[in-house]
């Protein structure tokens, strides 16, 4: 931490940059992570500049932003990292706190230079997804939001805690500015409950608590994982390759709507029917609805997690009593008033624990008749 030479005596033995040629090669963008504001003692900026930095939590500094120098430095080596390499993408970590600051401003004269400094970054290489971490640090706002293209929410990828870790930040961030990542891959035959022994299936496995590997894990439902992860950005980690016909064409699908809807969900205010789960709450059923404004229409993501209850009623905003409306579910589609959708809402029927449904809310087009399919 805080000496980002490349390794020429181990890992890539110095030829990084062709493997991330390689990459590129394959169709794919590049990235790194990086944590450029972890300095420890005896890496060698350290050794050379000991003035340049501030102290941290577990023995770490971090560099005095706000002084020119150490500025200048740090932005050299970010730079240098994202040219040599060709980066399309870069992970800005952050896995300590602040403890020491020498203005006494509260860290004020650090962050108007660290969001200074990522700023002029974004300017030089717009071409670079820029990500920061949400949990590292515990940093993450309507501020950071603004300079980052987007919030990984944390470390522990289990969907489940996910989901509860999802509604709490979008309680002080932006639908468009948070992903998940899916992390699977497929175990060993194992019956399920209630089934004979000889009716197994692969399981589809994902990380448990902790959830940063597959150390611990635990069965989903592909369509449930797929249901949680497309409203909004995520990416596919764990062993794609061992996903067999079925999940591959599962996840395709909801690929292809999150495509197709990807502009709404990304443009719209988040509500919620209650308040944010925390962290391992499942006993529950939640709906989330996303609204867009603009195009007047709602995505509602609804979800029954360890409920005993298997039919729920659920009552939309953002609804006219005057208008009409189509509403259209992934088993069919109805025409409704505003007046009906407000007094008597929505029934939902979830059968299996853990499983989810999509509707899409829209006003009635009365010469189409139909909408889009959802």
């Amino acid at each position: 931490m805080g000496d980002w030479r490349e390794k020429l005596d181990g890992a890539f033995y110095g030829r990084l940059a062709e493997f991330a040629d390689k990459i590129r090669g394959m169709g794919m963008g590049f990235g790194l992570w990086m944590e450029p504001e972890r300095i420890m003692e005896g890496a060698p900026m350290h050794r050379a500049h000991p003035e340049w930095f501030a102290g941290g939590s577990s023995g770490g500094y971090y560099p005095k932003l706000w002084e020119r120098e150490p500025y200048e430095y740090i932005r050299t080596q970010m730079l240098e990292i994202i040219e040599k390499y060709g980066l399309a993408w870069m992970k800005i970590d952050f896995n300590f706190e602040l403890e020491e600051d020498p203005t006494n401003s509260g860290f004020l004269y650090y962050y108007e230079a660290f969001y200074r400094l990522i700023d002029e970054i974004r300017a030089l290489h717009p071409e670079v997804f820029l990500e920061a971490c949400a949990s590292g640090g515990l940093r993450s706002d309507i501020n950071t939001m603004l300079h980052f293209d987007a919030h990984f929410i944390c470390d522990n990828v289990n969907p489940y805690d996910g989901a509860g870790m999802y509604e709490q930040l979008l309680i002080r961030s932006l639908p468009a500015k948070v992903y998940q990542w899916m992390a699977v891959q497929k175990g060993a035959d194992i019956p399920a409950y209630f089934r004979e022994l000889s009716d197994v299936e692969k399981t589809l496995m994902v990380p448990a608590v902790p959830g940063a590997g597959f150390a611990d894990f635990e069965r989903i439902d592909m369509d449930f994982l797929c249901k949680l992860m497309v409203r909004g950005m995520f990416g596919i980690s764990g062993d794609i390759t061992s996903l067999d016909g079925e999940d591959r064409r599962i996840l395709k699908n909801y690929i292809a709507f999150y495509k197709k809807y990807r502009t709404l969900i990304l443009n719209s205010l988040v509500s919620m029917d209650s308040e944010a789960a925390c962290m391992g709450e499942r006993h529950r059923t939640r709906m989330l609805q996303y609204y867009s404004e603009e195009q007047d229409e709602s995505i509602l993501f609804v979800y029954r997690f360890e409920d005993i209850h298997s039919t729920h009623l659920i009552f939309p905003g953002h609804i006219r009593e005057d208008g009409v409306y189509l509403v259209e579910r992934e088993d069919g589609r109805e025409r409704l008033t505003g007046r009906e959708l407000s007094e008597k809402g929505l029934t939902v029927e979830l059968k299996r624990r853990n499983s989810g449904a999509i509707l899409r809310i829209s006003p009635w087009e009365e010469e189409e008749g139909t909408g889009e399919e959802l």
